[in-house]
């Protein structure tokens, strides 16, 4: 699952969203980077705003995190402690998401169908390690032996 993040460059405080979507993260970024164009445009403050402000106001994709495992207290290391906590959070470390590649697994959805058909898609057959293309049939299931995995084509070239 991809997320997303935007930096919020409308006030001194620089804040950075998370987001769901691609959409929404060019979104809140756009609103603050014109919220910020306002206020500089109101005060005569261009050159705050272009070296401060609009450099800073991305958008982009999460490639992971920190993270802190939980460690659960002993007695003794309760009473050591002085404590009544059951836990202790243990140094932070990175976490990389998985990386989106673009697959999506039968098992999770199905390509979208148009009448009882789908689309022709890109499909992975895991058994014999080849791509195909396939359409997905709600009564017949895949015209492809072994899919496990699809993506939409990509669109056709425009030259």
């Amino acid at each position: 699952m991809t997320k997303y993040f935007s930096v919020d460059v409308s006030n001194d405080i620089h804040i950075i969203n998370l987001c769901e979507t691609l959409e929404q993260a060019r979104e809140t970024c756009l609103a603050g980077a014109v919220e910020a164009h306002e206020f500089a445009d109101d005060m005569d403050e261009y050159e705050n705003y272009e070296s401060n402000d609009l450099p800073y106001a991305v958008y982009g994709v999460v490639l992971g995190k920190a993270e802190c495992k939980k460690k659960t207290l002993t007695e003794e290391e309760k009473d050591e402690r002085c404590s009544d906590f059951d836990y202790v959070l243990e140094k932070p470390e990175i976490v990389d998401y998985p990386k989106d590649d673009n697959w999506i697994k039968c098992s999770d959805r199905l390509p979208p169908l148009i009448g009882d058909r789908s689309k022709p898609v890109l499909v992975w057959c895991d058994n014999c390690g080849q791509y195909d293309i396939g359409v997905w049939d709600e009564y017949d299931g895949w015209d492809v032996y072994c899919v496990t995995h699809w993506q939409p084509l990509p669109p056709p070239p425009t030259e």
